[in-house]
């Protein structure tokens, strides 16, 4: 499910246009890499399960390669999500510089 980056309420998915604030949405491009990124964090998430349960050398190894790409994953994402926050901010100044009374 998508939040209004204005707002924070939900979208239905393919919206283009916040129901609440009538802010627009983040496009379908930035959309899917997130997803994928989410998908990503969780497959990192079962190989590290697997190998806590092994608790083997292997099991020691293949943790130290998803830590790295974990770390490399999030930072990605929290870098997609402050330029999603600055465009916000963006669009949020140039409305109120629009706004005139």
């Amino acid at each position: 499910m998508a939040y209004c980056t204005a707002c924070g309420s939900p979208q239905s998915a393919g919206a283009q246009i916040c129901l609440s604030c009538g802010g627009q949405l983040p496009g379908q491009q930035l959309m899917a890499r997130l997803t994928a990124e989410a998908e990503q964090i969780r497959r990192i998430a079962a190989l590290r399960r697997n190998a806590a349960n092994n608790g083997n050398s292997q099991a020691t190894s293949q943790q130290n390669g998803i830590n790295q790409q974990s770390n490399s994953t999030l930072n990605r994402l929290q870098e997609l999500r402050r330029q999603a926050d600055a465009a916000a901010a963006r669009k949020q100044q140039n409305q109120q510089k629009n706004i005139r009374w």
